[in-house]
């Protein structure tokens, strides 16, 4: 009897110090304290806690891929006056613009409007390239058909979960500069080694021209960094890609009912790819096939939830160039300031925010 009495003194000791230090470091940013950078490190937790931060009152959200991440806040500012965050994110899919809009509904007070880029391969059956809000447990909850005894069941478990309490200790170590994974002495040697022989290259991968040789800034095509990685990364995309997700549908219109029932007024637009790549996907046959499905689906579904819709597939289709671009899957800032544009031609503003040609 008294083995058991102790046994059961030293679990729940331990029970409750496994709960106090998840509660407390809040490596997932679920609970109330937020004295430590949470676990997650991607580029949602980056999106979501910009607009969880106490001063953030946006009353204009923009949503979507790396693909939509240069629309600037402070040029829709500039053609709109409406102060705003953009919440996309690196490999977005409409779970994830649900699950960020109905996190923002539940804890803040809801945006007057949806900016949302849609790209036309996020609708996959599987997105090869992978959501991660399924890596955030706070948005997480919101993809579970889950009911309220179910979800106060998952609350009390992750408090006193070993995986929790794991990362909660990483974070602590992190906020104390310990590395728990230190690089073995003869790694950093061969490392040394490796990199004076062949050091990395710079971030395009490209080799260096001589400055003499190379093109006046104003005619250098940024289009062209990279054009081969970003073909065969977006082939890979696409390859196999042959019908519309249903969940993926299912999602993208949850958050447009979700939009319509609080009164947000949505516009999307088409995500803009450079021709030259859509040249080479149309030969791969699968990019054109649901270039017109998801066209087709987000048509249909306009007169039932009235947003605004913009194909802004190709540059030419909201006056911007085939220059402005990042690489040639990601119009840069330039670009998306036009795009901006034809989305509010009739600010009063315009002309003072319209980009230099």
């Amino acid at each position: 009897m008294r083995f058991i009495i102790v046994f059961l003194a030293t679990a729940i000791l331990l029970l409750g110090a496994t709960a106090a230090v998840n509660y407390f470091v809040n490596p997932y940013a679920i609970y109330p304290p937020r004295w430590f950078m949470p676990a997650s490190a991607n580029d949602l937790e980056r999106a979501l806690r910009e607009l969880e931060a106490p001063e953030a009152r946006p009353v204009l959200v923009t949503l979507g891929s790396s693909r939509s991440s240069r629309l600037r806040p402070q040029d829709l500012e500039c053609y709109t006056g409406l102060t705003n965050i953009n919440a996309a994110y690196a490999g977005a899919t409409p779970e994830g613009y649900f699950a960020l809009v109905a996190y923002l509904v539940e804890h803040k007070t809801p945006p007057k409007m949806l900016i949302v880029g849609v790209d036309i391969e996020a609708f996959q059956i599987a997105a090869k390239f992978g959501d991660k809000v399924t890596n955030v447990p706070r948005l997480k909850r919101y993809l579970e058909d889950t009911n309220v005894l179910q979800e106060q069941w998952q609350d009390g478990t992750n408090l006193v979960s070993w995986a929790q309490l794991s990362d909660a200790l990483r974070v602590l170590a992190r906020a104390q500069n310990i590395n728990l994974n230190p690089t073995a002495p003869l790694d950093r040697a061969w490392n040394k080694m490796v990199n004076a022989l062949a050091p990395k290259q710079n971030a395009n991968n490209a080799v260096r021209i001589p400055k003499a040789q190379r093109p006046a800034k104003q005619v250098d095509n940024r289009a062209e960094i990279t054009p081969a990685l970003v073909i065969q990364h977006y082939q890979s995309r696409f390859s196999g890609y042959t019908s519309l997700s249903t969940e993926q549908q299912t999602y993208f219109e949850d958050l447009l009912k979700l939009a319509r029932a609080r009164n947000i007024k949505v516009k999307l637009f088409i995500t803009t790819l450079h021709p030259d790549l859509i040249k080479v996907l149309d030969k791969q046959g699968f990019y054109p096939k649901r270039y017109a499905d998801v066209r087709a689906w987000l048509a249909k579904l306009q007169p039932t939830y009235g947003f605004d819709f913009y194909d802004f597939a190709t540059p030419d289709k909201f006056g911007g160039n085939t220059q402005d671009f990042f690489n040639l899957s990601h119009i840069d800032e330039i670009n998306s300031a036009r795009a901006i544009r034809a989305m509010f031609p009739d600010a009063a503003r315009a002309a003072q925010c319209a980009p230099q040609p």
